[in-house]
C-alpha cells in the first residue's frame, strides 16, 4: 500500500506512477469544464512552491486541485 505525500499524492518510493496519480486528479472532478484561476502569492512563496513541486515531481496544477481537493473533503484545515 503507498503512503501519500505532502501534496496528497502517493510517494514515488512506494511504487506509484506520477503519470497514473495525475490521471486520477484530473478525473477526480465534479463535472463540467475546467476553469482558470488566479492566486496571487509573494515571489517567494511561488519559487519555494514550484521547487517543492519540481521535488515531488508533480506539476503545479496538479498540487493545488490536490490541495483544494481535501479542503472540499475535510481532510485538511484551511486555516
Amino acid at each position: 500500500m503507498s503512503k501519500s505525500n505532502a501534496f496528497g499524492g502517493a510517494n514515488e518510493k512506494e511504487g506509484s506512477n506520477a503519470g497514473d496519480q495525475a490521471a486520477r486528479d484530473m478525473a477526480d472532478t465534479t463535472g463540467g469544464e475546467e476553469v482558470k484561476m488566479t492566486v496571487r502569492l509573494p515571489e517567494g512563496m511561488r519559487e519555494k512552491f514550484k521547487r517543492r513541486c519540481k521535488k515531488e515531481g508533480v506539476n503545479m496544477s496538479v498540487a493545488v486541485r490536490r490541495f483544494v481537493r481535501r479542503a472540499l473533503n475535510n481532510e485538511i484545515d484551511l486555516l
